[in-house]
This record gives C-alpha cells, structure tokens and sequence, in this order.
C-alpha cells in the first residue's frame, strides 16, 4: 500500500470514529436527560405520598389504596433510573473506548504521515 492510501484510510477511520464519538456523546446527553426528567418524576409520588400522609382522610381505605399505588410509582419509576444509568454507564465506557481508538489512529496517522517526510 502506497503511504496517501494508508493516510487516507487512517483518516477514513479516524472520521468514522468521530461520527462514532458524536453519537455517543448525544446519546449520553439524551441519557442524562431522560434520567432527570425521571428523578422528577419519582420525586412526584414522593411529594403527593408525604401530601396523603399529612391530611387525614375519612376513608382510610381509600387512602391506602392511594398510598400503594404511589409507592409502585415510586418504585417503578426508581428501576426506570437505575436502567438508565446502567445504560450511561455503558455509553460512557463505550465513548472511552472510542476515544483510545480515535486516538491510536491519530497517532498511526502522524507516523505515518512523519515517515513519508
């Protein structure tokens, strides 16, 4: 392979993992955002939960049924969080990778760009 060819698809890859990286970091940006807007949510149940508990009712029944029902809210929406950050976490790591990849091939480029010099 002649050295132009060998620059060009270093370069061809290093583009690719760019595109790679921009990704990545929307997704993580998507990621965290959805994870907020969850937290939120969760924190929803918690307030109308401590808002039930503060009055007194008089059907406790009722109140209780309300209760539970809040308290699957919460936990639902608490595993839909731990999912996401699992899922961050795992972009994260991906990204790192990409990176090392993005920068190994910056460096094959430079050397080889140095050794036609």
């Amino acid at each position: 392979m002649s050295p132009k060819r060998d620059l060009a698809e270093a370069e061809s890859c290093v583009m690719v993992l760019v595109e790679e990286r921009t990704a990545k970091d929307q997704k993580i940006e998507e990621m965290t955002s959805q994870q907020g807007e969850l937290e939120l949510a969760a924190q929803k149940p918690e307030s109308e939960l401590n808002t039930l508990r503060s009055k007194s009712s008089a059907d406790p029944e009722a109140t209780r049924e309300m209760l539970r029902g809040l308290q699957e809210s919460e936990a639902h929406a608490e595993e839909a969080v731990k999912g996401l950050q699992e899922s961050y976490s795992q972009a994260e790591a991906s990204l790192q990778t990409v990176q090392e990849q993005l920068a190994e091939l910056r460096v094959a480029a430079l050397e080889k760009k140095r050794e036609r010099l």
